[in-house]
């Protein structure tokens, strides 16, 4: 009878490490994040290097950056958008930017361990007047910011 009560403990003591464990994820998860995302060139462009920031809360990622005017100054146009976190720390990133001049879709994947979120992914181009689309691989690199 005391071997059943022990093992009966024992259980339940693992069930509430495991329930510790798993909030402390979430909470390793949630918060600020700020660093740099880095893109392939367009046609007639060069390569992109910018700031990039991200929230991170209630399972959800939002991120957000400025569009680069092509001289490489600020556009005052941003790409935002967001996706799911798992408790495990994989998120996926979604967006689609549209302008007069050109429009895209991006889609970033990627983990967030700790102090530290990187992610890769691909935008997809399509310029006005012109047929196609023009494809271009990016990583995201942030650091957790401090509260």
């Amino acid at each position: 009878m005391r071997a059943r009560a022990v093992a009966r403990g024992a259980g339940v003591g693992l069930l509430a490490a495991a329930a510790l464990s798993t909030v402390s994820v979430a909470q390793i998860q949630n918060g600020s994040f700020a660093g740099t995302i880095e893109c392939e060139a367009l046609p007639r462009l060069r390569p992109l290097r910018t700031k990039v920031t991200m929230v991170v809360a209630d399972g959800r990622a939002r991120y957000e950056r400025e569009i680069l005017h092509p001289t490489g100054g600020p556009s005052g146009i941003f790409e935002r958008g967001e996706g799911p976190v798992t408790p495990g720390g994989e998120v996926t990133l979604t967006t689609r930017v549209d302008t007069p001049g050109y429009g895209y879709e991006a889609e970033y994947k990627g983990r967030i361990e700790e102090s530290v979120a990187r992610l890769t992914g691909r935008q997809r181009w399509k310029l006005r007047n012109e047929s196609g689309t023009i494809p271009r691989s990016c990583s995201l690199e942030l650091m957790r910011v401090a509260q």
